[in-house]
């Protein structure tokens, strides 16, 4: 039996782009063809405004394809952003600058992620892993997605995400400082088992009690701890041309270590 994949989009399609690149190619070389073996679904969360865009650039390329083995379902019937903004959330009590910001990307993936669940996993569709994903990034041509790292990292201790940052030249699994884990864990993508993402797409919908003060690596890090959660740290470099453009910039890489795996615990 297929092992099947979801793969979440949440938000504006071209949010920080640049239109001199092609997200989708590289989006299709480096993540979808390496799960060939994979029933995918490409979950998108997003308002019926934004509909439109996606489907030109995501769903009719990918129609263009002729794949059998993967279907994109948009769901455009998530709150909007005053209740996501005014509901009690994780980020509620937080005092930090951009604690907006978080609400509305962490609760729209958080919405897209419950109905999903709820209206779209009818007729005994297991979904075995899934992927939080961007829509803003061009991938290193030669990282491609492993799906050796599913079987082989998942596991209900552990999440896994890549080792670099696309705002940074360095990785920040290998930092001695502290802005690295146990202190921060960076999700520009993330990805693992049914069991750890829902852990991780509920992260929105947890109750904090007390004011705090802190930036989502950390909140996000402190989270996953609560829960038992460590990282195994792949390689698959990112760059985002159309905002923090550091990695990838003028094709300045770090070398790829395409077996890279570190397995941080607390």
């Amino acid at each position: 039996k297929m092992k099947s994949i979801a793969i979440f989009f949440s938000g504006q399609c071209d949010y920080k782009w640049d239109y001199n690149f092609d997200y989708f190619n590289s989006f299709y070389n480096n993540i979808i063809c390496p799960l060939h073996e994979f029933n995918i679904y490409i979950i998108v969360g997003c308002y019926n405004n934004e509909k439109p865009k996606w489907e030109e650039y995501l769903g009719s390329n990918l129609k263009r394809k002729n794949l059998n083995n993967i279907q994109v379902i948009y769901i455009t019937d998530i709150p909007d952003e005053e209740l996501i903004r005014t509901e009690t959330n994780i980020f509620t009590k937080n005092l930090h600058g951009d604690k907006d910001k978080y609400k509305y990307q962490y609760g729209k993936l958080y919405y897209t992620f419950k109905y999903f669940r709820e209206n779209y996993l009818k007729n005994n569709v297991e979904i075995d892993y899934y992927i939080k994903c961007r829509f803003d990034l061009i991938y290193k041509p030669d990282n491609k997605f492993n799906p050796i790292w599913l079987e082989k990292y998942s596991s209900n201790n552990y999440i896994s995400v890549p080792s670099t940052e696309f705002h940074c030249l360095d990785r920040w699994s290998e930092r001695k400082n502290i802005h690295t884990w146990p202190n921060m864990v960076c999700d520009q993508i993330v990805f693992d088992n049914a069991y750890i993402m829902n852990k991780y797409f509920n992260l929105y919908s947890y109750n904090c009690t007390y004011n705090y003060n802190k930036g989502i690596e950390q909140i996000l890090s402190a989270y996953l701890i609560f829960h038992k959660i460590n990282c195994a740290i792949i390689e698959l470099q990112i760059s985002q041309p159309g905002g923090k453009y550091s990695l990838g910039k003028n094709n300045n890489w770090l070398d790829s270590q395409n077996d890279y795996i570190k397995y941080l615990n607390v």
